[in-house]
């Protein structure tokens, strides 16, 4: 059933970066309003971990939603779940939102895998979601985006007032990502969103160390990167990498450099040197 936070609450399965728990351990909305929502009282203290969200609805952000005022902000860490299957899957949550699969959403509004996540949108696969209107993986989010896969995304309505498949309206920075194959009739990859860096973007972008090569994915719905790929130690370090993680659990920092994605290869360049 749905699932309604009031304050710092913990809720987390019994192994959250197992994938077969996570796959068995289900939030379903049953079509019945958003899977799970916030109240806008949570800190950073509030932790969900370790579910797959599925079958919640609204027109953005029907898998998890956020308290969606000023006055009122959602500030739960949100890791190592899945959402997918939802009239949306994020929305209006400023917190960090890390390892996360964020797939097969469709919003018939803004933002069919995260809307209006203001915080730190970092180490997630956001992939095959759907929006009506703008921001087929991303809309209006504005901290930072880093080391996310955002690949596959759409948006259904057409014209130039309707964009960014991949990404739309991001002020904040948009830092080691991959953007690839995501469809808008207007800037399908990336729209209004200046500040963008050392990220493999279809087709290019404007920005410090970004390129336009094929990202090389494994295949078949494995988005780790070949070991020929030009993303593998293409990305920018920052500080959270020394002791952090991949989305799979692999070291984030392995010899010579990080990786665009959400995912470290295993093929960097010194290793295989």
């Amino acid at each position: 059933g749905n699932v309604c936070f009031s304050g710092d609450v913990i809720l987390r399965s019994s192994a959250p970066t197992n994938p077969a728990i996570v796959a068995a351990t289900v939030i379903d909305g049953g079509g019945n309003g958003p899977a799970v929502t916030f109240g806008g009282t949570e800190t950073t203290n509030c932790l969900l971990s370790g579910f797959t969200i599925r079958n919640g609805y609204a027109g953005s952000g029907g898998g998890i939603q956020g308290s969606g005022t000023l006055a009122r902000i959602t500030w739960c860490v949100i890791t190592n779940n899945v959402a997918t299957n939802n009239g949306g899957g994020i929305a209006d949550c400023d917190c960090l939102i890390s390892h996360n699969i964020i797939g097969w959403n469709a919003a018939t509004n803004k933002g069919g895998g995260l809307y209006g996540c203001d915080g730190q949108v970092r180490n997630n696969l956001i992939v095959q979601n759907v929006a009506g209107e703008h921001g087929g993986g991303l809309g209006l989010c504005n901290g930072t985006i880093e080391n996310d896969t955002i690949v596959g995304n759409s948006v259904v309505l057409g014209g130039i007032e309707n964009g960014g498949g991949g990404i739309w309206s991001a002020t904040g920075q948009v830092r080691n990502c991959i953007v690839w194959t995501n469809q808008a009739e207007f800037k399908p990859q990336i729209s209004n969103a200046l500040d963008v860096t050392y990220s493999c973007v279809q087709t290019g972008h404007v920005g410090v160390g970004n390129i336009s090569l094929n990202p090389l994915f494994i295949g078949s719905g494995d988005y780790s990167l070949d070991v020929d790929s030009p993303s593998i130690d293409a990305g920018s370090y920052q500080s959270w990498m020394g002791s952090a993680v991949d989305l799979r659990g692999a070291r984030r920092i392995s010899y010579s450099g990080v990786d665009m994605g959400a995912y470290e290869s295993g093929f960097d360049i010194v290793a295989t040197q």
